[in-house]
């Protein structure tokens, strides 16, 4: 498991909203931050949970 990076996830519209963590549909207030091989390279603006295009940041 990596550690805590400075990059803030992506989410694509069909996921918009759900937790990353549980999958659930709640109010998210903090940002889910990735690490930094999470966030580079064709990683680079994927939704976190599916892997399309990220529209939105990730919240939990």
């Amino acid at each position: 498991r990596n550690a805590k990076g400075t990059s803030i996830g992506r989410l694509c519209d069909k996921c918009n909203g759900k937790c990353p963590v549980c999958d659930s549909y709640v109010r998210p207030t903090t940002a889910a931050r990735i690490c930094g091989e999470c966030s580079f390279g064709n990683y680079q603006n994927k939704c976190v949970v599916c892997g399309g295009e990220g529209i939105s940041a990730v919240q939990y």
